[in-house]
């Protein structure tokens, strides 16, 4: 299985516009920023993980996973200053590596600023720096194991065995499994 990790969201949820995230900032009366948890309880309303390009190099959106075993993954867990948050959250969704790659998905390649200028236009959306290096922080993005899907992921197309839902907490999980069609477990005890 490869693993993608919901994040809290403080802007417009995917596919929400700008109009419709201030109308529910103004019903509020607060600015709405999304749970890790809420991003994922709306990944399986909608049967769906929808591609964005934000920490990408091209305007292809994609979907991100790793393919380093969850649990390792959440002990490497750490707060990124640089991006202004935790790199790996325990909510997500494991799908199975095969069922991935069927739809297009395949590993990110690792490399320097002049080797993505060398590769294809086409090759690129699968490219990742090898990290951030000067004399405060030295990091090594290839340790992630990465993997790419372009485009969205519609859940519902897969088998119901390739997906599997994970949470923090036993009664996190309790409540998502009410309305997941897939299996739901909680990780966070066990870490």
């Amino acid at each position: 299985f490869l693993v993608h990790c919901t994040r809290g969201n403080s802007g417009p949820l995917p596919n929400e516009s700008i109009e419709k995230y201030l109308d529910r900032a103004w019903n509020t009366g607060h600015v709405p920023e999304a749970h890790p948890l809420a991003t994922l309880q709306q990944i399986v309303q909608d049967r769906r993980i929808i591609g964005n390009t934000r920490l990408t190099r091209t305007s292809q959106p994609c979907v991100s996973f790793s393919a380093v075993p969850v649990l390792e993954l959440l002990a490497r867990r750490r707060f990124r200053s640089h991006l202004g948050r935790w790199d790996w959250e325990p909510f997500g969704v494991l799908v199975q590596q095969s069922a991935l790659e069927s739809l297009g998905a395949r590993p990110v390649m690792y490399g320097t600023d002049e080797e993505y200028k060398r590769i294809a236009i086409c090759e690129r959306p699968f490219f990742q720096p090898f990290g951030i290096k000067d004399k405060h922080t030295a990091l090594d993005w290839s340790s992630e194991q990465e993997w790419r899907l372009l485009g969205d992921l519609v859940l519902a197309d897969l088998p119901r065995e390739a997906v599997m839902v994970f949470v923090a907490t036993q009664s996190q999980a309790q409540q998502l499994a009410r309305y997941s069609p897939w299996s739901v477990a909680w990780i966070q005890e066990c870490t």
